[in-house]
């Protein structure tokens, strides 16, 4: 197993983008967290969310009415970025235990959104840090 993966198959703390910026109290969330967002949450795409010129997905909880916004941001590859305002890829702490050059990441269009398991780790995904 490799270092960068804990027992529990999630990125271990020293490798864990949240941790290392937020401090201890933050994580990358798993892909089990993941899939209970989009399943617990109805998704909507909006487009200049807030008159921010900024388009992407809205979920509305279906168990308080909380909202989350994650922008469609795109990906980066090298140094261009793709699909900005057209999709979005975010990171979770769950590698593919198949294909290690793969996790497990949200994505999503204007048409779907989803918890996929072949995320190609060197995409520049963003990242949704939550609290413990």
């Amino acid at each position: 197993m490799d270092d960068y993966i804990n027992r529990m198959n999630f990125l271990s703390m020293e490798y864990d983008a949240a941790v290392q910026i937020l401090g201890d109290k933050w994580h990358i969330p798993s892909g089990v967290q993941a899939q209970e967002l989009i399943d617990f949450c109805s998704w909507e795409w909006v487009e200049n969310y807030n008159n921010s010129g900024i388009n992407g997905r809205l979920g509305t909880s279906k168990i308080n009415g909380t909202h989350i916004f994650l922008p469609a941001a795109g990906y980066a590859h090298n140094t261009e970025k793709f699909m900005v305002g057209d999709n979005g890829g975010y990171w979770t702490s769950s590698p593919n235990l198949i294909a290690s050059n793969r996790a497990w990441s949200i994505a999503f269009d204007s048409g779907v959104i989803n918890v996929f398991n072949h995320g190609i780790r060197y995409f520049g995904y963003s990242i949704r840090p939550i609290t413990k």
